[in-house]
Protein backbone atom coordinates (compact mmCIF):
# COMPACT_ATOMS: atom_id res chain seq x y z
CA UNK A 1 0.00 0.00 0.00
CA UNK A 2 1.60 3.19 -0.84
CA UNK A 3 2.10 6.07 1.70
CA UNK A 4 -1.13 8.80 2.10
CA UNK A 5 0.01 12.37 2.68
CA UNK A 6 -1.68 15.34 3.90
CA UNK A 7 -1.67 18.77 2.07
CA UNK A 8 -2.82 21.63 3.28
CA UNK A 9 -5.66 22.86 0.45
CA UNK A 10 -7.02 26.62 1.23
CA UNK A 11 -10.23 25.68 3.10
CA UNK A 12 -9.98 21.77 3.31
CA UNK A 13 -7.04 18.94 4.15
CA UNK A 14 -6.95 16.57 1.74
CA UNK A 15 -5.11 13.00 1.64
CA UNK A 16 -2.82 12.36 -1.87
CA UNK A 17 -1.59 8.88 -2.19
CA UNK A 18 1.69 8.82 -3.82
CA UNK A 19 2.73 5.89 -6.32
CA UNK A 20 6.08 5.93 -6.63
CA UNK A 21 7.46 4.61 -10.33
CA UNK A 22 11.11 2.74 -9.64
CA UNK A 23 13.78 2.16 -12.39
CA UNK A 24 15.91 -1.15 -12.65
CA UNK A 25 18.32 0.36 -9.72
CA UNK A 26 15.62 0.78 -7.41
CA UNK A 27 15.46 4.76 -7.83
CA UNK A 28 12.22 6.38 -8.33
CA UNK A 29 12.47 8.09 -11.60
CA UNK A 30 8.56 9.37 -11.51
CA UNK A 31 5.21 8.88 -9.53
CA UNK A 32 1.90 9.38 -10.07
CA UNK A 33 -0.94 11.04 -7.76
CA UNK A 34 -4.38 10.89 -6.66
CA UNK A 35 -6.31 13.28 -8.68
CA UNK A 36 -6.39 15.88 -5.71
CA UNK A 37 -9.60 18.03 -5.00
CA UNK A 38 -9.06 21.14 -7.53
CA UNK A 39 -7.68 18.51 -10.41
CA UNK A 40 -5.18 19.60 -12.71
CA UNK A 41 -5.23 23.17 -11.60
CA UNK A 42 -4.21 21.85 -8.57
CA UNK A 43 -1.15 20.29 -9.00
CA UNK A 44 0.31 22.74 -11.06
CA UNK A 45 -0.44 25.46 -8.07
CA UNK A 46 1.71 23.04 -6.49
CA UNK A 47 4.47 22.61 -8.99
CA UNK A 48 4.30 26.67 -9.68
CA UNK A 49 5.53 26.83 -5.37
CA UNK A 50 8.80 24.25 -6.06
CA UNK A 51 11.94 27.11 -5.73
CA UNK A 52 13.64 27.45 -9.03
CA UNK A 53 10.94 25.75 -11.01
CA UNK A 54 9.92 27.76 -14.00
CA UNK A 55 6.72 26.46 -15.88
CA UNK A 56 6.60 26.31 -19.85
CA UNK A 57 2.95 24.94 -19.74
CA UNK A 58 0.23 24.81 -17.55
CA UNK A 59 -3.57 23.55 -18.02
CA UNK A 60 -5.89 25.66 -20.29
CA UNK A 61 -9.25 25.76 -20.80
CA UNK A 62 -11.38 22.55 -20.73
CA UNK A 63 -7.17 20.62 -20.69
CA UNK A 64 -9.34 17.94 -19.41
CA UNK A 65 -10.80 16.86 -22.68
CA UNK A 66 -8.02 17.70 -24.88
CA UNK A 67 -4.81 17.36 -23.55
CA UNK A 68 -3.23 14.39 -21.91
CA UNK A 69 -0.01 16.15 -20.89
CA UNK A 70 -1.18 20.09 -19.18
CA UNK A 71 1.87 20.78 -17.33
CA UNK A 72 4.88 21.01 -17.97
CA UNK A 73 8.30 22.48 -16.51
CA UNK A 74 11.71 22.83 -15.59
CA UNK A 75 13.83 22.16 -12.68
CA UNK A 76 17.20 22.50 -13.03
CA UNK A 77 18.32 21.46 -16.43
CA UNK A 78 15.14 19.01 -16.44
CA UNK A 79 12.43 18.86 -18.12
CA UNK A 80 8.93 17.25 -16.48
CA UNK A 81 5.69 16.92 -17.27
CA UNK A 82 2.32 16.04 -15.57
CA UNK A 83 0.19 14.06 -17.58
CA UNK A 84 -3.33 11.96 -17.53
CA UNK A 85 -2.46 9.05 -19.32
CA UNK A 86 -5.24 8.12 -21.65
CA UNK A 87 -6.99 11.58 -20.60
CA UNK A 88 -9.59 9.93 -18.29
CA UNK A 89 -8.06 8.00 -15.25
CA UNK A 90 -7.41 8.48 -11.41
CA UNK A 91 -3.98 9.31 -11.36
CA UNK A 92 -1.94 11.93 -13.17
CA UNK A 93 1.61 10.51 -13.88
CA UNK A 94 4.44 13.45 -12.93
CA UNK A 95 8.21 12.94 -13.58
CA UNK A 96 10.92 13.54 -16.19
CA UNK A 97 10.63 14.14 -19.95
CA UNK A 98 12.72 11.21 -20.70
CA UNK A 99 11.44 9.23 -18.12
CA UNK A 100 15.19 8.52 -16.49
CA UNK A 101 15.75 9.10 -13.31
CA UNK A 102 17.41 12.58 -11.81
CA UNK A 103 17.69 13.37 -8.09
CA UNK A 104 15.55 16.50 -8.76
CA UNK A 105 12.46 14.07 -8.93
CA UNK A 106 13.00 14.23 -5.08
CA UNK A 107 12.38 17.74 -4.80
CA UNK A 108 9.39 17.23 -6.39
CA UNK A 109 7.78 14.61 -4.65
CA UNK A 110 8.46 16.55 -1.05
CA UNK A 111 6.10 19.43 -3.20
CA UNK A 112 3.66 16.77 -3.11
CA UNK A 113 3.94 15.15 0.06
CA UNK A 114 4.97 18.35 2.26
Amino acid sequence: EPPQRWLLHPSVVVAMTIYELKDERDRTFAFEVAVPLGGRRRVSSIVRRIQGVKITKAPRFLSWFREETFCEFELGQVKFQAQEPFGDNSRYWIGPEDAAWHPEIDTVIRAFTG
